[in-house]
């Protein structure tokens, strides 16, 4: 029972520190007058920590493993700075700080991942982690403006969740590959995107920007249904929000910065998908191996 209960108080933790950033966000962007277009991002804070706090009361984190616990906790925290640095971002731009956080959290969580990696010493490892760092760094260096940085971060935490969200994922699916259905489709979608706003002068809505961000929230709820056993559908929620928020992000990058860059960032967003799913491919193969 004691383990019971040190769980849930990790787990709940972790799920109150995604309110903390979006409240200490939510009063930031209010005194600046802009409280009603935060709105959003409260809620997605809101929900991101509700998923968690449920799962922490509803299926004892007892049962997990330590490894799987350890991971819920930090891709919670990681997603509570996340919703934090980006509010932050908005609140008080510019503010190279918040940029640089925002953009970087996501890698030094990969950073975090790669100790599950029992002595990793594999090409494909390293040959994923260069690409999604080559990716970062391009698209770093290119982006001038909140828009670029926002969609840099959407394009790192979903290339590399479309990667490590699938542990062990292909053991219980069998031969049904979800993570490589999930990077062609999501290869596929960018494509769209691209042909799409090169036809036309359409530009993406503040009503769009917010769809990335839920997308988000959603694909951590699929980190927490593939984590309590539901690894089937969370594969296929998993596979396909996280393809759609790059291909969201790289619609939203056509938005302010002209064509040349906007290809070459979304050529940096493929880059990290495939070294994403190296990195996933690498990991079944251990994680088959372990069992």
């Amino acid at each position: 029972m004691g383990a019971v209960k040190s769980d849930r108080f990790y787990l709940l933790a972790s799920a109150l520190s995604g309110l903390i950033f979006a409240a200490s966000g939510a009063l930031t962007r209010a005194g600046k007058g802009f409280a009603s277009s935060f709105l959003v991002i409260f809620v997605h804070g809101i929900i991101c920590s509700a998923i968690f706090l449920a799962f922490g009361f509803f299926r004892p984190a007892a049962k997990l493993s330590k490894l799987d616990r350890k991971n819920l906790i930090v891709r919670t925290i990681f997603a509570a700075v996340g919703i934090g640095c980006l509010t932050i971002n908005y609140s008080l731009s510019p503010l190279p700080f918040a940029f640089a956080i925002a953009n970087s959290g996501p890698f030094f969580f990969a950073l975090v991942e790669t100790f599950n990696f029992r002595k990793a010493k594999s090409f494909k490892f390293l040959l994923g982690f260069c690409l999604i760092g080559l990716g970062t760094l391009v698209m770093c260096v290119t982006a001038s403006d909140s828009a670029g940085f926002f969609g840099i971060s959407v394009g790192v935490v979903g290339a590399l969740f479309s990667g490590l969200s699938f542990r062990k994922l292909s053991v219980v699916a069998g031969s049904i590959e979800w993570h490589v259905i999930g990077f062609y489709l999501g290869t596929g979608l960018v494509f769209l995107g691209v042909l799409g706003v090169s036809l036309s002068p359409w530009r993406v809505s503040g009503l769009r920007i917010h769809l990335i961000a839920m997308s988000g929230v959603l694909l951590f709820f699929a980190q927490a249904l593939m984590t309590i056993g539901f690894k089937k559908l969370s594969g296929v929620l998993a596979s396909v929000l996280s393809f759609s928020s790059i291909a969201w992000a790289s619609l939203l990058q056509t938005q302010t910065i002209n064509a040349f860059q906007g290809v070459t960032n979304i050529l940096c967003y493929i880059c990290m998908a495939v070294g994403a799913a190296l990195i996933a491919m690498e990991d079944r193969r251990r994680t088959v191996c372990e069992n």
